[in-house]
């Protein structure tokens, strides 16, 4: 007797087929505003995989640890634009090979009253100095 994965195989027959189990991999992540924010890309296997997963944003490669099934990655400091995803997981001995893609967008800023300072000056001031209009 041989244990493949943890089913106990007889091999007096002389060949043993392991069937690989899908992986599912998908990818969640939502549009962010503001460049400086965090941006958490939620990659989801199959739900018992534990190991890595290779996730490119826009052209570099992060390795995000996944424990059951679940892995983040919290990008920050991203500048405004459309950045592309793909989360890649290469086949190892339970699980087949997936790939999955998505695409989020880096906004302009929320702003709210806290976020711009209006200076009022004087009349006096906008008409002279430095502050003429």
């Amino acid at each position: 007797m041989v244990s493949v994965g943890v089913a106990p195989v007889d091999l007096a027959n002389g060949t043993v087929n392991v069937t690989k189990r899908d992986s599912n991999i998908t990818i969640n992540v939502s549009d962010v505003y503001g460049p400086n924010v965090m941006v958490p890309i939620n990659v989801t296997v199959a739900n018992n995989f534990n190991g890595t997963v290779v996730v490119n944003v826009n052209g570099t490669k992060y390795s995000v640890d996944i424990s059951n099934g679940q892995g983040w990655l919290n990008l920050t400091d991203l500048a405004v634009g459309k950045y592309p995803v793909v989360a890649v997981f290469a086949e190892d001995f339970y699980f087949e090979a997936s790939t999955d893609s998505a695409a989020f967008n880096v906004t302009g800023y929320n702003l709210t009253n806290n976020d711009v300072i209006i200076e009022v000056l004087p009349a006096r001031e906008l008409l002279s100095g430095e502050n003429k209009l």
